[in-house]
């Protein structure tokens, strides 16, 4: 699937589909593989499923530690480095943050 087909899919029994920017792959003067990275916590909601609570919808959260599945195949390798999308569960957001725009 790629990030365009991304428009079809509609979450179910209060999912939610996340845009999840990936940090940066070097600190400092060092580079961090992918294995070694920490997981991004932070996602803006992009959709929110059937029966879940749709002031998410457009929120940036914070979602549990390794919770969720990634949606991505075939974007090439520029595309997968700037972000992904995450389905994740309602009751897996541990908070939203407030942002000034």
């Amino acid at each position: 699937m790629k990030h365009r087909d991304v428009a079809n899919v509609t979450p179910l029994r209060g999912e939610l589909l996340l845009l999840v920017a990936r940090t940066k792959s070097y600190s400092g003067p060092l580079y961090v593989p992918e294995v070694a990275r920490e997981r991004e916590q932070t996602g803006r909601v992009v959709r929110v499923g059937e029966g879940g609570n749709s002031e998410l919808d457009g929120k940036i959260v914070v979602f549990a530690n390794y919770r969720g599945r990634p949606l991505f195949a075939d974007e090439t390798d520029k595309e997968r480095k700037r972000n992904y999308y995450l389905l994740v569960k309602e009751e897996d957001i541990e908070a939203i943050v407030e942002v000034d725009e």
